[in-house]
């Protein structure tokens, strides 16, 4: 090979070997990314086979039956999460597996709660818009599916603490391609509809758990000794998270549970593509949410710092280009990929792209707090944010519908975002990070991907 070739593609060589294994923070990083546009990719088709084949009405069913479990895990699933991670990370080797062994127990109990309240809600949100078998299944969904949920979250976090990345990214993108699997199967039977499109989901979402339950098994045991002290010092730091992640789930889902009650299920439908589309923007801070607490929590603070300050710059770039190149061809994919009674959406498409990039920069700010045991100021903000996203919908979405939420989506993660911004300073004591690449990011990138 020509040395001037060499040059080239050894680095490249190199920097996806590094990707491959996951170890490092960069590499951790770059293989979450990766793994999220693969699980984008696999999304995007049983979004494109589930629109074309049950029409907005049936995607507005499906989105609404798939909406509540979801919900409720998260809500269950507030502060706890970021307190296994946390816990993990600064726990002796030794007291690993009794972390672990109490964060799954305090899973169960938050999520027998959630799912409980869940079960009192939902009928009552659907009730003058779906009929009364769509309402029956979202109500089982919701008692069964929110402790898959929950389970899966918590076991994914679990083994990125635990420097199992690569595990934690397998079960992502298996969750999506176990389901277009069962979708196409449910397809070629001819019974496919909102309800079994959903049905097929969480059939998905049971296997992946499986999976994850069998992977733990081979490298942890459980570990009662100190149950009680670990169950309180957990949930000592996730009462102060608790209320920042659960504004945060409010705020992400707050526009459908006002959509599934206002608007007819067709429009609804437009909507949940639009949304769903506009997701493909938040692949970047996924990858973040995995990487950036695990590689900063336990260290000092400027070396946090040090951590998040590349990660932010690098993730501003890379969602100004997607933003940018989601605005330009936004509407022509949307009819060709789901069809032209979907191209109706492209108006919600724009404004939640712009929200999506909003929200990407948030999370990336986020870490930094919860790196620094300042999950207190975090649930603030959150709460701040929430507040002004409710009165946002609860004006605009009777004004215009479905455009009215997008648009409270975007006030909602722009104060998020400005309040976080502004407390690196006030509350951190830090310099806010730069926003221009240099040549030392770069090579610091490169570096981090080749590393072992």
């Amino acid at each position: 090979m020509p040395p001037a070739v060499r040059a080239i593609v050894s680095p490249l060589r190199e920097a996806l070997l590094g990707t491959l294994r996951g170890r490092g923070p960069a590499q951790a990083f770059a293989q979450s990314v990766a793994t999220q546009i693969l699980v984008i990719a696999l999304n995007v088709a049983t979004g494109v086979l589930t629109a074309r084949l049950l029409g907005p009405e049936g995607r507005g069913v499906l989105a609404a039956l798939v909406l509540w479990p979801h919900l409720f895990a998260s809500l269950a699933l507030a502060g706890v999460t970021s307190s296994l991670v946390f816990h993990m990370r600064t726990a002796s080797p030794q007291e690993v597996h009794r972390v672990l062994t109490a964060g799954l127990v305090l899973g169960g109990a938050c999520a027998a709660v959630g799912a409980a309240i869940g079960a009192v809600l939902v009928p009552q949100i659907m009730a003058d818009r779906y009929a009364a078998s769509v309402i029956a299944l979202a109500v089982v969904a919701t008692l069964g599916v929110t402790f898959l949920d929950v389970y899966t979250v918590l076991l994914r976090n679990a083994f990125v603490a635990l420097g199992r990345v690569g595990t934690a990214n397998a079960s992502g993108w298996a969750n999506p391609a176990l389901y277009l699997v069962l979708l196409l199967g449910i397809s070629a039977t001819g019974w496919l509809s909102g309800e079994t499109a959903a049905l097929g989901m969480f059939a998905a979402g049971a296997l992946t758990l499986a999976f994850l339950c069998r992977q733990l098994a081979l490298l942890w045991r459980a570990d009662t000794a100190g149950l009680g002290a670990w169950l309180r010092r957990l949930g000592a730091y996730a009462r102060r998270g608790a209320p920042g992640d659960a504004m945060l789930t409010v705020s992400a889902h707050a526009d459908r549970i006002v959509l599934v009650a206002l608007i007819p299920a067709a429009e609804f439908g437009l909507y949940a593509v639009a949304y769903s589309f506009s997701r493909l923007l938040r692949v970047i801070d996924s990858g973040v949410a995995y990487a950036g607490l695990p590689a900063m929590a336990g260290r000092p603070a400027a070396e946090a710092k040090a951590l998040h300050d590349p990660m932010f710059r690098f993730v501003l770039h890379a969602v100004a280009l997607g933003a940018l190149g989601a605005l330009l061809l936004g509407e022509p994919a949307l009819r060709l990929l789901y069809g032209a009674e979907f191209a109706a959406g492209a108006p919600f498409l724009y404004v939640l792209v712009a929200e999506a990039a909003l929200g990407c920069l948030g999370t990336v700010l986020a870490q930094l707090y919860l790196a620094s045991d300042r999950p207190g100021f975090l649930s603030a903000v959150q709460a701040c944010s929430c507040a002004v996203l409710v009165v946002a919908l609860l004006i605009l979405v009777p004004l215009w519908g479905a455009l009215g939420a997008a648009v409270a989506l975007a006030i909602g993660a722009g104060v998020r975002l400005l309040g976080l911004g502004l407390g690196v300073k006030l509350v951190l004591g830090l310099r806010l990070p730069r926003i221009t690449l240099d040549a030392a990011d770069l090579h610091r990138l490169r570096a981090g991907l080749r590393r072992a």
